[in-house]
C-alpha cells in the first residue's frame, strides 16, 4: 500500500506539477525515519520531467550514494547523465545494470543510445540486439539506425519491409521507409504516392499522417493543414491535434492554432512546450490578455500545477 506522501507525490506528477513534486520528494528525503535514497531517486524523476538535469543528476547522485546498489537510483543518474550528453559516464551506469531483472529493459536502451552517440560501434549495436532477444519494435528501431549507420541503405529498406510484412500499417517502420524512400525517389514522388494510399478508407490514420508531414515538408501548408483537419475531424487523436496547431501557427493563423493549443493544455497542462508556444502565438498577435484570462481558468481547475503559470511568466 503506498504512502500518502507516495500518492501525493503521483498525483502531482501525473497533474504535471513536475517541480511542486520535486519539493515535495526533497522535503521528505530529510524527513527522520524516511527512505533518504528512494525519495532523493523520486525527486531527480520529477526534475527530469521538469528538464532540470544538472539538479536531476545531482539528486540521483546523492541517492546512488545513499543507497549504494539500488538500481532505480543508477538508473535515474544514467538518465540525467544523457540528458547532459555525458554520454560516457552514462554508459558506465547502463552497462552496471543490463542483467538486473527490474530495470535491465530500460537500460539495455540506453546503453545502446550511449553506444550510438559516443563510440558509433554499428557492427556491436547490430550484435547486442540479437544477443538480447530484444521487443521486434525496439530491435527495428535499432536495426536500421545501425544498417544506415553502416552505410547499408539497401538492407535498411529492408529490414523496413519485414517489419510490415510481420506487421501491416506499423507506424514507426512507416515513418523509417518513407524517410527512406525520400532519400532514394524523391520528395515529390514519394508525397504522390502516399496521397493515394491516405485516400483509402480501410487504411489507418497513419498514412494520412505521413501524408500531410509530406506536404509540410514540401512547403503545400494548406494541403498538409486539410489533412490534419480530415484527421483530427475523424480520430479526435490529441497528437494530430497537436500538429495541426503548430502548422497553423507556423503559416500565420495563429487566431486558429490558439483555440486547439488551449484544447490540448486543458487536457495536459503541464506540456511545456505546448505552453512556450502558447504563450508566443497569443504574442504575435497582442493577445497576452486573453492568455492571461486562460491560464487563470486552468489554474482554478489545476491550483498545484505550476508549470504553465511559470511559463508565461518567464514569457512575459
Amino acid at each position: 500500500m503506498p504512502s500518502a506522501a507516495y500518492t501525493e507525490y503521483t498525483n502531482l506528477m501525473k497533474r504535471g506539477a513536475f517541480r511542486d513534486a520535486a519539493v515535495l520528494a526533497e522535503r521528505r528525503s530529510i524527513e527522520p525515519g524516511e527512505n533518504c535514497g528512494f525519495w532523493l531517486t523520486q525527486q531527480s524523476r520529477a526534475l527530469m520531467r521538469a528538464r532540470q538535469f544538472k539538479k536531476a543528476y545531482t539528486c540521483a547522485n546523492r541517492a546512488v550514494h545513499a543507497a549504494p546498489g539500488n538500481s532505480y537510483a543508477q538508473l535515474a543518474r544514467a538518465d540525467a547523465l544523457v540528458k547532459l550528453r555525458k554520454y560516457r559516464d552514462a554508459l558506465d551506469d547502463f552497462t552496471g545494470l543490463i542483467h538486473d531483472p527490474k530495470v535491465g529493459i530500460r537500460a539495455r536502451k540506453g546503453m545502446l543510445e550511449c553506444l550510438a552517440k559516443t563510440k558509433k560501434d554499428w557492427a556491436r549495436i547490430l550484435s547486442l540486439i540479437t544477443e538480447w532477444d530484444m521487443p521486434a519494435e525496439d530491435a527495428f528501431r535499432w536495426r536500421v539506425q545501425a544498417l544506415l549507420g553502416l552505410k547499408r541503405f539497401d538492407d535498411a529498406v529492408d529490414a523496413c519491409h519485414k517489419r510490415l510484412k510481420q506487421s501491416p500499417d506499423d507506424p514507426a517502420a512507416l515513418w523509417q521507409l518513407t524517410d527512406l524512400e525520400v532519400e532514394r525517389d524523391g520528395l515529390e514522388q514519394v508525397t504522390a504516392r502516399m496521397a493515394r494510399m491516405a485516400k483509402i478508407p480501410s487504411r489507418p490514420p497513419i498514412y494520412g499522417e505521413i501524408y500531410a508531414s509530406l506536404c509540410k515538408r514540401a512547403g503545400s501548408t494548406d494541403a498538409a493543414l486539410d489533412q490534419y483537419t480530415k484527421l483530427s475531424d475523424r480520430d479526435g487523436d490529441t497528437n494530430i491535434i497537436r500538429k495541426r496547431a503548430f502548422a497553423l501557427a507556423k503559416s500565420g493563423r495563429e487566431t486558429e492554432a490558439i483555440p486547439l493549443m488551449e484544447e490540448i493544455l486543458r487536457m495536459n497542462p503541464g506540456d511545456d512546450y505546448i505552453n512556450k508556444c502558447y504563450v508566443a502565438a497569443c504574442n504575435r498577435i497582442d493577445n497576452s490578455e486573453g492568455a492571461v484570462h486562460f491560464y487563470q481558468e486552468l489554474l482554478s481547475h489545476y491550483p498545484c500545477a505550476g508549470n504553465f503559470n511559470r511559463c508565461f511568466i518567464q514569457q512575459e
